[in-house]
This record gives C-alpha cells, structure tokens and sequence, in this order.
C-alpha cells in the first residue's frame, strides 16, 4: 500500500471529482447540442475525459491509495 501526503491525497480526489463533474456536465449539455461536428466534437471531449477518469482509478488501484 502507498501512502500519501494528506495534500496529495486531497489534490488527487480534487482532480478525479473535476473530471467526473466535467463528465457528467458534458453528457447533459451533448444532448442540447444541434449542430452535428459540434456534438461529435463534446463527445470526443467526453471519452477523453472518460479515459482520464480510467487513469485515474487505474492508479488508484494499482499504488493501493487509501
């Protein structure tokens, strides 16, 4: 188990709930969205925020963060 410093730990949970924050936000303002190259754009900013969120967890579990 890795153990980190009380501001990492908090700087990293700050991190991973503005990415979730951001997904979710994302997935509600794609569905207003009209204009087709607009919306394929948001939804390429969505998986990567997706695969950021994956990181994140990857890391997560693979240093055994608590």
């Amino acid at each position: 188990m890795r153990k980190l410093s009380q501001i990492k730990l908090i700087s990293l949970c700050t991190a991973l709930k503005m990415e979730t924050t951001e997904l979710n936000l994302g997935r509600g303002i794609t569905a207003l969205i009209k204009d087709g190259d607009l919306k394929k754009q948001a939804e390429c900013g969505m998986v990567a925020g997706e695969g950021k969120i994956r990181s994140f967890q990857q890391f997560i579990n693979e240093n055994q963060i608590q």
